[in-house]
């Protein structure tokens, strides 16, 4: 069985949000809350650098809006773009708040990186009020096997199977816990993407979780796989690839 799953984000927190994909637009599932039953309590579980908080505080400027994150170096960055936002460095598993206190949390992009799941899904159930809604958003590597970064980097694949629940095994968690309704959407999409464009994407390893948690010696053998094969290639060289995207909506009765 693979090690937990090391990145040292305080080591990188600096240069997160220069990094792709870190611009966030505000929440749909939250904006659909707010036409019915606008929450007054929301926390964004492992909320890294702030960017899904900050997109929020707009639509909903009177909620308590809480950020969690166990690394001190992302809260340092999240801390200067809003004071109105609270922001607690803790464990996902431990997290500091009391039973009831919260209509709505958000956990993005983050469910992977921790150990004790069944422990973490039972901290939402509890900090969740009777009627609250868990929404968390993350990629699903177990349809997804054709992603360039799993296609040059096949241990990184290994690696996201071991710490991504399949969509099944994380329904039934949380309905373990007692989450009541529990939904999973699928959405796979399909792109293409440059391949010299990705090559200098991957040559920069702190761009993307899956390549830091590579031994250095798989990653430099996909990065001279990649670079092999753009040897005789067009510039530019399009390439078919997909991820797939699973959002969970949890309900706690």
């Amino acid at each position: 069985m693979p090690s937990p799953r090391q990145v040292n984000y305080d080591a990188i927190a600096h240069l997160y949000d220069t990094q792709p994909y870190r611009d966030k637009q505000s929440d749909p599932a939250l904006r659909d809350l707010r036409q019915s039953s606008p929450p007054k309590a929301i926390l964004d579980m492992c909320c890294g650098t702030g960017n899904q908080l900050i997109a929020n505080r707009p639509h909903l400027p009177g909620a308590l809006m809480v950020g969690l994150d166990f690394s001190h170096g992302m809260l340092r960055q999240a801390r200067p773009k809003s004071q109105t936002i609270n922001w607690v460095q803790a464990d996902s598993t431990t997290p500091p708040f009391a039973d009831n206190s919260f209509d709505y949390i958000s956990h993005q992009f983050a469910f992977h990186h921790i150990p004790d799941k069944p422990r973490a899904a039972q901290a939402m159930f509890r900090l969740l009020r009777p009627g609250g809604c868990l929404v968390m958003t993350n990629l699903h590597p177990h349809t997804m096997q054709d992603w360039l970064y799993y296609r040059y980097f096949p241990a990184a694949l290994t690696r996201d199977l071991h710490d991504f629940l399949p969509h099944d095994v994380l329904t039934a968690l949380m309905r373990q816990t007692g989450f009541h309704p529990v939904s999973i959407d699928l959405n796979p999409i399909a792109y293409e993407e440059d391949l010299h464009h990705f090559h200098q994407t991957a040559n920069q390893r702190d761009t993307c979780s899956q390549l830091l948690t590579l031994s250095d010696a798989d990653y430099q053998s996909g990065l001279h796989h990649l670079t092999q094969d753009l040897q005789h290639a067009p510039s530019p060289y399009p390439v078919p690839t997909q991820i797939t995207l699973l959002t969970l909506t949890a309900h706690k009765p």
